[in-house]
C-alpha cells in the first residue's frame, strides 16, 4: 500500500511558523513517509528555528522517514533555463505574481521527479485538534491519490477567474465540464489541495510558455490614474493560481474530485472564531494570520511538543 505523502508550496522564510508547519505535518501524518518540497522566498532570514527545520529532515523519524528539500528561486530558474522551458529573462519577469512560483515548483516536481500526486500546503494552515484528533478522510485520499479540494462555500468566485482564458487555450468552453463536476459552483482554495499533477500539466509539457501566457503579472494596484482600481480586480488577480488548479482538476482529472466541506467538518471561509469552534482545518489567509488566535494556536502546539520556553513575543510574521 502506498504510504507516501508529497507536499509542496512556496513559503516566505525559514522561521517559527514554517517549523510549526513541518512539525504539525510530521505529527498528523505520522504513519506516512513524508516528502516535502518547499520553495523559500526569502533566504536571508535565519535563526534558531532555521536549525530546528533542518533537524526535521529525518530518515529515522518514528514510524516512517521524512525528507525536507528546500529550494531557492535561483534553483528553479536554472532548471527551467537548462531544460529550455523558459529563459532566465522571462523567469525574472514573473515576480509580479508571486503565486506563479507554486506552479513552477509543481511542474518541476512533475517533470524532474516524476511526482504524479501532491498536496499543496501553505505555512498558515492549522490542523485544529480542538475539533478532531486526526484527519482520517485525508489519509484515505492520499493513499488512493485522489484529487480533493476544500470548498469555499461563501466565496464561489475564488476559483473562476481563469475560466475564459483556459477555454480559449483549449479552444472550447470549459464551463459545462467544470460545473458537471462542481454542480454547486463552490470555490476552491489552493492552500490545502490534493493535486493530480498529470491532469494539470500534461497539456503544457510541450508548450510551457503557453501556460505562462495565461497569467497576468501586473497587479491591478499598479494601474494608472486613468485605470481605476477596483477590489474585484484584486480578487481576480490574486486567485489566478487557485483558479487555474481548480478548473484544470475539475475538467481534466482522471478521478472524481473529492469535496471536503461543512458536512465533514471543513470550513475554509468562515470567520476565525467560528472556524476555531467547528472546523478541522483552519487557513489563516491574508490578514487573518494577524489575529492573535493564530500565534496562540502555533505556540500551544509547539509547547505540547517540548518547546516549553516560547512566549508570544517570539512569534513573528
Amino acid at each position: 500500500m502506498n504510504r507516501k505523502l508529497t507536499v509542496s508550496r512556496m513559503w516566505t522564510k525559514r522561521g517559527i511558523q514554517q517549523y510549526f508547519s513541518l512539525l504539525q505535518l510530521s505529527k498528523e501524518f505520522w504513519d506516512f513517509e513524508i516528502d516535502a518540497h518547499i520553495l523559500i522566498d526569502d533566504w536571508s532570514y535565519s535563526d534558531d528555528w532555521t536549525i530546528e527545520i533542518e533537524k526535521l529532515n529525518n530518515p529515522h523519524r518514528e514510524g516512517f522517514p521524512m525528507s525536507v528539500t528546500l529550494y531557492t528561486k535561483e534553483d528553479l530558474k536554472n532548471w527551467y533555463h537548462e531544460k529550455n522551458y523558459i529563459d532566465k529573462d522571462l523567469f525574472d519577469s514573473l515576480k509580479g505574481f508571486l503565486h506563479i512560483y507554486h506552479l513552477l515548483l509543481y511542474f518541476y516536481l512533475y517533470i524532474e521527479k516524476g511526482v504524479d500526486y501532491l498536496i499543496s500546503y501553505d505555512d498558515d494552515v492549522v490542523f485544529n485538534r480542538r475539533i478532531s484528533g486526526d484527519l482520517n478522510e485525508i489519509d484515505g485520499l492520499i493513499v488512493n491519490k485522489t484529487p480533493f479540494i476544500i470548498e469555499e462555500e461563501n466565496f464561489p468566485i475564488s476559483d473562476k477567474s481563469m475560466m475564459v482564458k483556459l477555454s480559449k487555450y483549449f479552444n472550447r468552453d470549459l464551463t459545462s465540464d467544470y460545473y458537471k463536476n462542481n454542480i454547486r459552483g463552490t470555490g476552491a482554495n489552493a492552500g490545502f489541495m490534493g493535486i493530480e499533477t498529470s491532469s494539470i500539466f500534461s497539456s503544457y509539457k510541450d508548450n510551457f510558455t503557453g501556460l505562462i501566457s495565461l497569467f497576468n503579472f501586473k497587479s491591478p494596484k499598479l494601474k494608472s490614474i486613468d485605470e481605476p482600481y477596483h477590489y474585484s480586480d484584486e480578487i481576480l488577480f490574486n486567485t489566478q493560481e487557485q483558479s487555474f488548479l481548480s478548473i484544470m482538476l475539475h475538467c481534466f482529472s482522471t478521478k472524481e474530485i473529492f469535496k471536503l466541506g461543512g458536512e465533514l467538518g471543513y470550513f475554509f471561509d468562515t470567520p476565525i472564531q467560528e472556524s476555531v469552534n467547528k472546523s478541522k482545518l483552519i487557513h489563516f489567509t491574508g490578514d487573518r494570520k494577524y489575529d492573535p488566535i493564530f500565534p496562540k494556536m502555533v505556540i500551544d502546539f509547539l509547547k505540547s511538543h517540548g518547546h516549553n520556553n516560547i512566549t508570544p513575543d517570539w512569534f513573528y510574521y
